[in-house]
């Protein structure tokens, strides 16, 4: 599911990595543990912790001011 795991990693067992997690280095994860898709987890994570990720947003630029482009 694509995920990415830096060095130096202590991973417990029956944890769920969902679609593009990353996990940064020398990180500890305990037992139980389920990383929404698209977490990023920089710190420790305690037995059976859920890892909430952050829903995209809406940017207030829009494409076509961004890339100047008319949307004729």
């Amino acid at each position: 599911s694509h995920c990415v795991f830096s060095g130096h990693i202590t991973l417990g067992n029956n944890c769920f990595f969902g679609v593009n997690s990353t996990v940064s280095n020398n990180v500890e994860i305990d037992n139980f543990v389920w990383a929404e898709p698209n977490s990023l987890i920089q710190r420790r994570i305690e037995k059976g912790s859920i890892i909430k990720s952050t829903p995209s947003e809406i940017s207030k630029v829009s494409s076509f001011k961004l890339f100047k482009v008319h949307d004729d």
